[in-house]
């Protein structure tokens, strides 16, 4: 906020989904140069795509600068991160929210340039993609831990000579794609189509392929199945132990003088019934954090809703016959799987309570 005051920017819209950020700064009001309060500034308590599709502004920069924490990186937690800010979808969403001269800029780390690349690819095609995208690296001077920063700029219109003439002589930055005048590899063969943009997926060493919205692991790089070492042996483990005191309770927890196949037949409901629930619960936290725009009220609404209607639904059971349930349930999943996807990006325009309530119906 304060570089876009500084650069003259007559308007700036803050946007910030943790309300506690929001007091945070306003409780040092002048130290901070009170900007949340300042005239030429808005400060909207939002979830960015949310905002995205409700407002009916058109936006010069869409601005994106390490919005996210590696705090879980040291478990290798990152990569089951789900983040719907970095999806093709999410890309769409910005580029239609910018004026015809805009720009979505996105500061992160040099490892995150090739999926950011291909997010537009999938979006707007290799040809047009080369020459609307735009890479800058920091130059480093010194011994530094972190990574080099990287900027990412994304033009609603292709870049003008003069505009690569003036991004290619920044300080302080090395050009890794600049249309028409640098194009690093592996880009400058996508962009040249001497690879296919299959090839560059698959030829990479870490996943690069796009990001959507319904797989949005944008952190998932580790080939090939986006778990790092360490957390792959931090889940064996405790599934180990777990396994372990399952098999005693499944050997051991048989009445005796009762017949096995009853035991068996209720072994095997109850778990499929724990696995079909866990199944349901995670598919609907996927969609739904999209729908609703923040974790908490995902977690609060979905587990609320789910124990509720469920305790409602073993009330009524007697009623009802086993096997038509069973059916119109699987039957209502597989509906979800391909209706959800396609529904709850349009959904997005829609008030907090409405969400809230659609989100109950789901």
């Amino acid at each position: 906020v304060l570089f876009a005051l500084a650069a003259g920017s007559e308007k700036v819209t803050a946007v910030e989904m943790n309300p506690l950020m929001l007091r945070f700064v306003r409780s040092f009001g002048g130290r901070a140069g009170s900007i949340y309060d300042h005239p030429q500034v808005e400060a909207v308590l939002s979830e960015g795509r949310t905002f995205v599709r409700r407002t009916d502004r058109s936006f010069d920069v869409i601005l994106m600068g390490f919005v996210d924490s590696w705090a879980a990186v040291a478990s290798g937690g990152l990569s089951l991160s789900e983040n719907h800010l970095y999806t093709v979808e999410a890309f769409r969403d910005y580029l239609d929210q910018l004026t015809p001269d805009g720009q979505l800029l996105i500061l992160r780390w040099d490892v995150d340039a090739p999926r950011l690349v291909s997010n537009a690819v999938a979006l707007l095609g290799v040809e047009e993609a080369g020459k609307r995208v735009a890479v800058l690296l920091e130059t480093r001077e010194g011994d530094r831990e972190d990574p080099p920063q990287m900027i990412f700029l994304l033009k609603k219109r292709p870049w003008t000579e003069d505009e690569t003439a003036r991004m290619a002589a920044w300080p302080g930055v090395q050009p890794v794609i600049v249309p028409g005048r640098h194009v690093d590899e592996p880009y400058a063969s996508l962009f040249a189509g001497r690879t296919s943009f299959a090839d560059y997926v698959a030829q990479a060493k870490t996943r690069v392929d796009p990001v959507f919205d319904d797989r949005p692991f944008f952190f998932a790089r580790a080939k090939p199945w986006g778990l790092p070492g360490a957390m792959k042996r931090a889940f064996l483990w405790i599934l180990l132990p777990v396994l372990a005191l399952c098999a005693l309770f499944l050997a051991f927890g048989k009445p005796k003088g009762e017949r096995v196949g009853p035991y068996a037949a209720s072994v095997a409901y109850f778990a499929s019934l724990g696995v079909g629930f866990i199944a349901v619960e995670l598919a609907l936290l996927q969609h739904l954090t999209l729908l609703l725009g923040h974790p908490i009220f995902t977690l609060s609404i979905l587990l609320f809703t789910l124990l509720a209607f469920g305790g409602l639904g073993s009330v009524a059971s007697p009623r009802f016959r086993i096997g038509p349930v069973c059916l119109g349930v699987a039957a209502l999943a597989v509906a979800y799987a391909f209706v959800l996807p396609r529904v709850v990006p349009w959904l997005l325009s829609f008030p907090l309570g409405a969400r809230l309530a659609i989100a109950i119906v789901v």
